[in-house]
């Protein structure tokens, strides 16, 4: 399916004004194995600077406890935690 190119410059100006919801989804997908396909993810995230801060010599389990809390599924915070109910 061909755009004709005023159609195409419509869906362009959209990505400058237009909310992200209301933008075309595009999708990329590929098979490779886990190595590969980690390595590849890496490489897209430096390149998009998505990168998240890694906790590479740190104990993990310490940066957990400074994030977000551990809640489990379908429980909420507001009911104490003094045993009752």
């Amino acid at each position: 399916m061909r755009l004709s190119e005023e159609a195409t410059q419509e869906i362009l100006d959209g990505f400058e004004t237009d909310p992200i919801y209301r933008l075309p989804m595009f999708v990329l997908s590929w098979e490779v194995p886990r190595a590969e396909a980690k390595a590849l993810a890496k490489r897209l995230a430096e390149r998009f600077k998505t990168m998240e801060p890694t906790t590479k010599g740190k104990n993990p389990s310490k940066t957990l406890k400074r994030g977000m809390p551990q809640i489990k599924p379908g429980k909420s915070r507001r009911h104490g935690g003094y045993g009752i109910g």
